[in-house]
């Protein structure tokens, strides 16, 4: 059902990059899907720079895994993944057994905001000396009786938590609240299992007949990384939104083939198979096109108050439009955000095949 043809610019960039880190190029290949979740804390917003993800093999070898190789690293807002996990890379590694991992994060442009009486506060961040945070590394030893096996032509996943309520300790006695941080993460080789996901990523080709897509995996706000394909199954309860138009099933998935290559696209679900090289995932929902990312700024949070077409949008994470990097502000948080409303407003709900929905429509709650 897979053409060949279709993975060879993959293979191909994993052998180089084999290669280039000391390894041969005969090395059999797998698949290693990291997943990433979190622990919750008392925070309404947790940002901070994925600097890497490494392991180390039995025999010393150390392999860092994509897009890290390359030095790009990936803005994670780990507070909005306490519902769910994110499918972060699923990236080609050599066989064999591996007994460790090490995370890498950065706070030197964290932005870290507490729940502090039903509000978000900016808090400062300081290691376990009150000096100000740069990187931070975490090292999970695996159980010797459970360490990560990467086996050829198959996937195997491992998952990331990051605790953090374990990881953090909030002062709130000063002006500014700050917070003192010791992370504290769980990394294990884990079957797939019922856990929420999202597995994000850019749209590579439609399959009608087999119910399914192929998505090049671009995780959380990532603009320019493509870390590992993964084969996402629909069936005919999976909602669909594209472009701004709901569906169910066989008709979403029509909708989709008529997207172009490497649209963006959402699935949110649970991860599937992973006995083939490329893993499987299977949607509830999928969101794609415009209806998930535009050549416009968005913002996402809850309706607190409404005034006309004047909304208040409490707890705003803002989201850069695709392609502006040189934007004059950053992707942000923000405790509220105002947001303007007019009768060009497309509104739907998510989930449902609602019709008739107006701006009007929009409630606080």
């Amino acid at each position: 059902r897979r053409s060949p043809a279709r993975r060879l610019p993959a293979l191909a960039c994993a052998l180089v990059i084999l290669a280039s880190c000391g390894g041969s190029s005969n090395t059999p290949l797998g698949t290693l899907v990291v997943t990433l979740s979190d622990t919750s804390g008392d925070f309404a917003s947790y940002r901070v720079q994925i600097d890497s993800i490494a392991l180390t093999n039995t025999n010393g070898t150390v392999w860092t895994l994509h897009p890290w190789v390359s030095g790009v690293s990936e803005l994670a807002d780990l507070a909005a993944l306490t519902h769910g996990s994110e499918l972060l890379v699923a990236d080609a590694v050599p066989s064999g057994t591996y007994k460790s991992a090490t995370i890498t994060l950065d706070y030197l442009s964290a932005s870290v905001w507490i729940s502090l009486n039903g509000q978000a506060v900016a808090a400062s961040v300081v290691n376990a000396s009150a000096k100000p945070l740069a990187t931070s590394s975490v090292t999970v030893t695996f159980d010797p009786s459970n360490q990560l096996t990467i086996t050829s032509s198959k996937s195997s996943r491992l998952a990331v938590d990051i605790d953090l309520a374990a990881s953090n300790s909030i002062d709130t006695s000063g002006s500014t609240p700050k917070v003192t941080v010791q992370p504290y993460a769980v990394m294990r080789p884990a079957p797939a299992d019922a856990s929420s996901m999202r597995a994000r990523g850019l749209l590579v080709i439609v399959e009608s007949a087999s119910n399914d897509y192929i998505s090049n995996t671009r995780p959380l706000t990532d603009q320019s990384s493509a870390v590992g394909a993964v084969t996402v199954s629909t069936d005919a309860n999976t909602y669909f939104n594209i472009d701004g138009t709901a569906y169910t099933g066989a008709s979403g998935l029509a909708a989709m083939a008529a997207l172009t290559t490497n649209a963006p696209v959402a699935a949110y679900g649970t991860l599937g198979d992973l006995s083939g090289v490329t893993p499987g995932f299977h949607a509830t929902a999928v969101y794609a096109g415009t209806s998930l990312e535009t050549l416009s700024d968005h913002v996402t949070g809850v309706v607190s108050a409404r005034s006309g077409n004047t909304l208040t949008v409490h707890g705003a994470h803002l989201f850069q439009r695709l392609g502006a990097a040189c934007a004059a502000y950053p992707d942000a948080f923000y405790n509220n955000a105002t947001v303007t409303i007019g009768s060009a407003t497309t509104v739907s709900q998510d989930g449902v095949m609602a019709s008739g929905l107006t701006p009007a429509s929009i409630s606080v709650g």
